[in-house]
């Protein structure tokens, strides 16, 4: 079995049933193994929409990477993902910021996340759940007050683990 970090984030509609439903749809192929606390955040890039919801989950995943792209790929289209332009409004957006030990950096993949640490709305609730014994190869690597995150204004929203059905 493989473990890997997700980010979730949406600013459509109801943000907080969009968290769930994408949760929901991510259970029909991984196991949830921790869910991190629900954060709004700004948005950033294009300034202008509605802020954003932002968690992470810790999924135990059985194939390799790139299924798991496919399958998160397959859960955003089912939401109604577009893609307009950089930095659009989303109803879901997946990105997998970890995968076990893997480093990839193709154009189709690129693991560890390209923004991860330049972005506290994915480094923060990752640490958040890492924090909880769940410990990947960068945890003791970097700190939250190392200069390289961006510090956006970002503030818990709710949202704990047995709000996606998480004991």
């Amino acid at each position: 079995m493989n473990y890997a970090y997700l980010s979730l984030g949406t600013n459509l509609f109801d943000r907080m049933e969009n968290l769930r439903r994408a949760v929901k749809r991510i259970w029909d192929f991984g196991e949830i193994v921790a869910v991190s606390s629900v954060y709004e955040t700004q948005p950033h890039g294009f300034e202008f929409q509605r802020p954003f919801l932002n968690m992470v989950i810790l999924v135990s995943f059985p194939d390799g990477p790139f299924h798991l792209m496919d399958a998160v790929s397959r859960v955003e289209k089912v939401m109604g993902r577009k893609r307009p332009f950089p930095n659009a409004p989303r109803v879901i957006d997946i990105d997998i910021l970890f995968f076990g030990n893997i480093a990839i950096g193709e154009p189709r993949l690129t693991i560890p996340h390209r923004g991860f640490y330049r972005r506290k709305f994915m480094y923060m609730p990752a640490v958040e759940i890492a924090s909880l014994g769940f410990r990947p190869f960068w945890y003791d690597e970097f700190s939250p007050q190392d200069g390289w995150i961006r510090l956006y204004r970002m503030r818990p929203y709710g949202g704990s683990p047995s709000a996606f059905g998480i004991h």
